[in-house]
């Protein structure tokens, strides 16, 4: 049996301040919850690569992604990461259906998607002439494209409306239980949280702490 897991041991700065950021997942949902300017996406970034850490490691299944002691730094192309931007980085030039099937055109799991996030009727549109809401399903929607052994979700559901958005983390919770891989959720919506998971991360004092729940 594969143990998909993600190991995060790192410290960051956020401009001038430090964030240190050090928490252990399996196969399973993670909520980083927190108000906006908090550090959550900078987190994300470096797991992807985007940002390099001050220091410390990240492990994704056994197989070293940064190690600073180490000079480790895989390229972001080669991490197999499934990211759902919060700024959504879409292509321009290209129409929904290529932005959709850019990693992947597993035919299967690329009908549900599209079934899911409500995006038959816009495959054949440009970019430019989106809502905000379609643009964020758009990114979803590639970032569970392929096979991803990790997907990182910054905010994918603000401007959805809300009876799509029950629909999609329905789909979210099916995903990491059919396909057995961590799931990184970023959002400062409290009702998301709950439907997800009761494992919620929170940035306090510079650091990610485990919110524990009342009575606990």
């Amino acid at each position: 049996m594969i143990n998909n897991n993600l190991k995060v041991d790192i410290e960051l700065m956020i401009g001038s301040v430090s964030l240190s950021a050090n928490f252990y997942m399996q196969a399973e949902i993670v909520c980083i919850f927190g108000p906006s300017g908090s550090g959550k996406t900078s987190i994300l970034n470096a797991i992807a690569g985007i940002k390099i850490p001050k220091k410390g490691s990240i492990i994704l299944n056994n197989h070293s992604f940064f190690n600073a002691q180490k000079n480790i730094n895989i390229p972001i192309k080669d991490r197999n990461i499934g990211y759902a931007f919060q700024d959504e980085r879409l292509f321009p030039h290209m129409n929904v259906w290529k932005n959709l099937t850019y990693k992947s055109k597993d035919m299967i799991h690329l009908d549900e998607i599209i079934n899911i996030l409500d995006l038959k009727n816009i495959l054949d549109r440009k970019i430019k002439n989106l809502s905000g809401g379609e643009k964020k399903r758009i990114s979803l929607g590639r970032s569970l494209a392929g096979t991803p052994a990790l997907l990182l979700l910054d905010e994918p559901l603000s401007g959805v409306e809300e009876s799509r958005k029950k629909i999609i983390l329905s789909f979210i919770k099916k995903l990491s239980l059919k396909n057995k891989i961590p799931i990184l959720y970023v959002t400062h919506n409290n009702d998301e949280v709950k439907t997800l998971t009761n494992k919620v991360f929170q940035i306090k004092d510079g650091m990610l702490k485990k919110l524990e729940k009342e009575g606990d």
